[in-house]
């Protein structure tokens, strides 16, 4: 395989990918030789160094190319490797327009590879636990619920992925598509969205909260995009209240008042990872990453097909950009189906 990008994220996904075993990254691709060369040292890869991505995938025979730039290059590198028929994990968001995250995805299908978004967020150990009870009917059939995700506070991003300060619609790119993406992961998929943002952050040249709400047949969905939370996630159902707090406490509150608590701190910890990019992240966040791209492999290995590809993420995507086209109309958007 062949990692394209060596910033910041790299410094995740490549650990994860040597998580996995019988992977070997044999290639990666950086416009900043220097850039490359450093995360080369760092983990001890054999591999060679290119800053023109069309040389590499003339040079290098792989089974598939892994994508960690910046949103504004995936389409670019995403077709290369459909010219190329080489299978593509790409990270998210897909892209910054619906009609380029078509163009993606059809390139891919005519070229008969796949196309597998590295989404993680649905791949937490709380969320894997909260799905699991869910699908168990401990809350029997739900009729609202609350995802709220915090950025832990905007001031940080200028050290790590300072592009992001450029974004007009920042927290729906950054955040929003993970939220919507554990939506349909809990839910399914919504009829409609509405959803209001605002700037609190001088610096910012996008929005940086957001309040949105999914419309399903039996539920409402709000989902909330702010700087802290108190509660992660909570499904109220005709059974009972499930809540999920910031400190990763899971509770079932039946209609009783009864409290159960249930363990949802079971995600392994890494020692590739700093103490300070773990605070950052989260530990389960970390763990995440090592989980979707297991999923990833046994696609590409086994056929199993992945839970984000590009056909499923796509949903994901067509809610953000909808959510976006509510906030500046005012109106909540009909989903219709790509």
């Amino acid at each position: 395989m062949a990692v394209f990008g060596t910033g910041w994220w790299s410094n995740f996904q490549i650990p994860a990918w040597n998580e996995l075993g019988n992977l070997k990254i044999v290639a990666l691709y950086n416009r900043t030789v220097s850039k490359a060369e450093a995360i080369r040292e760092r983990f001890d890869l054999d591999c060679k160094i290119y800053s023109d991505a069309e040389e590499l995938l003339e040079n290098e025979q792989l089974d598939f190319m892994d994508i960690i730039t910046e949103t504004p290059f995936h389409k670019r590198l995403v077709l290369l490797g459909a010219k190329y028929k080489v299978p593509v994990v790409c990270q998210k968001p897909m892209a910054y327009t619906m009609e380029d995250c078509v163009e993606m995805r059809e390139a891919c299908r005519r070229a008969d590879i796949p196309l597998i978004i590295n989404e993680n967020y649905r791949w937490q150990a709380p969320v894997r636990q909260i799905k699991k009870l869910i699908d168990e009917g401990l809350v029997g059939q739900p009729f609202r619920s609350q995802i709220s995700l915090s950025n832990f506070g905007p001031f940080q991003l200028p050290d790590n992925q300072p592009f992001l300060m450029t974004l007009r619609h920042y927290v729906m790119f950054d955040l929003g598509v993970h939220a919507f993406d554990v939506a349909r992961y809990l839910h399914g998929e919504p009829d409609r969205v509405y959803a209001q943002t605002l700037r609190s952050i001088d610096f910012l040249r996008g929005d940086d909260t957001c309040q949105a709400i999914l419309t399903y047949k039996d539920c409402l969905c709000a989902v909330t995009l702010t700087d802290r939370v108190f509660d992660r996630i909570v499904i109220e159902g005709i059974k009972g209240t499930l809540r999920l707090t910031a400190d990763y406490e899971l509770t079932f509150t039946d209609r009783d008042g009864v409290v159960t608590d249930y363990p949802c701190k079971t995600w392994k910890r890494y020692d590739y990872i700093t103490k300070e990019d773990e605070a950052f992240l989260g530990e389960d966040v970390v763990d995440s990453i090592v989980q979707t791209q297991r999923d990833i492999v046994n696609e590409l290995r086994f056929g199993t097909p992945a839970e984000a590809t590009v056909d499923q993420y796509i949903k994901t995507m067509e809610i953000t950009f909808g959510a976006i086209r509510s906030s500046l109309t005012g109106e909540s958007t009909v989903l219709y189906r790509y």
